[in-house]
């Protein structure tokens, strides 16, 4: 981490998280009077649906063409099979496509897997029937697990911003480089909708429950992937989990100095996470979140001041949305694997995050 002082401010129940050299600060202010930036008013229509997204006010740091066009996702994209973490990284992507193109983005009107996690902002575009309502359509395949380097080509984004035809993106577009194109944007559309009980604030900071009492403690989310990717098909594909070890040099990594950290676990497998645990937690104070869904999870480790991830992209974006120190777990994916063919993990991971084994 680099020295200094920053501040992060995500949603308007507002997470802040101060940072200065190597010491956690945070507060929490939870006002329902927090004014929105302010962007230009943005007028949009959506042929063939019905009045609410017919006409709106939409917030936007680009320029859009007028009458506008649009950029979505092709329809073996929009379906459940894909979880939260690949919906995120391909909201990034149309996010990205859309300011370089002059475009509107429009997201499915329900069954998207991103509004179980998070409250959308009401700018974003909504359709019921993609393709009735936008088409005629382009797909545009992009790389699952690499970035598009055809995003950097002036020649490639002028034809397609010329191009009178809905984008529809077909790609996981795994990267980091979309989000940090529109972070900005990206942060203010998305908030997380699990708010912290009293008893969750319990939970997370125990008997440190006076702000005055917190400089020297730290809160460091881990997450542990385990479930789907401990199954043959997965193994052979290139997926892995983390181990005992590399779990043991993360809390070893964040314990170093005066502080007094706290580990909050979670994971989809709790069965294969004690294993990994048994070895790892000795000496370390480890608090298991258990009995909680995926978006209360995710919401606990939003509220940490940083992150151990294991593999999978539900904890590369809790990392991405904390903001600060994150550890990764460096053997991912298998070498010489399918997968790891595939991969760019130079461009999976930003720059800043720690590899760890």
């Amino acid at each position: 981490m680099k020295k200094g002082k920053f501040i992060t401010c995500i949603g308007a129940a507002t997470l802040c998280l101060v940072v200065t050299s190597h010491r956690f600060f945070y507060s929490h202010h939870y006002s329902a009077g927090v004014k929105p930036v302010e962007y230009p008013q943005q007028i949009s229509s959506i042929p063939n649906e019905n009045s609410q997204i017919s006409r709106k006010e939409s917030e936007t740091l680009h320029h859009v063409s007028n009458p506008p066009k649009y950029v979505s996702l092709c329809a073996s994209r929009r379906g459940t099979e894909h979880r939260l973490g690949n919906h995120l990284f391909m909201l990034a992507a149309m996010l990205h496509l859309a300011t370089l193109t002059g475009r509107v983005v429009v997201v499915p009107k329900k069954g998207w897997v991103i509004d179980t996690v998070f409250d959308v902002s009401p700018i974003i575009n909504r359709a019921g029937k993609i393709e009735k309502s936008l088409c005629p359509c382009k797909t545009l395949n992009t790389p699952h697990y690499n970035y598009d380097a055809r995003f950097d080509n002036a020649n490639f984004i002028s034809a397609l911003a010329s191009m009178n035809k809905t984008i529809l993106v077909c790609g996981l577009s795994q990267t980091f480089l979309h989000a940090e194109k529109v972070s900005s944007l990206l942060r203010q559309l998305l908030t997380v909708k699990y708010r912290l009980s009293d008893l969750d604030r319990t939970f997370l900071y125990g008997n440190q429950t006076d702000p005055a009492n917190r400089a020297n403690f730290g809160l460091v989310g881990v997450h542990v992937r385990g479930g789907d990717f401990l199954n043959a098909a997965s193994v052979r594909w290139g997926l892995t989990v983390v181990d005992s070890h590399y779990l043991q040099s993360a809390f070893r990594h964040f314990s170093q100095g005066n502080r007094t950290v706290r580990f909050i676990v979670t994971t989809d497998d709790w069965k294969f996470t004690e294993k990994v645990l048994s070895s790892a937690a000795e000496g370390y104070d480890i608090v298991r979140s258990v009995h909680r869904t995926g978006p209360e999870d995710f919401a606990l480790l939003t509220a940490c001041d940083a992150v151990v991830m294991s593999t999978g992209s539900y904890g590369w974006w809790a990392s991405w949305f904390v903001n600060t120190t994150t550890v990764y777990y460096k053997n991912w994916p298998r070498k010489n694997s399918r997968m790891d063919s595939l991969s760019n993990v130079a461009r999976y991971f930003p720059p800043y995050w720690i590899p760890m084994l």
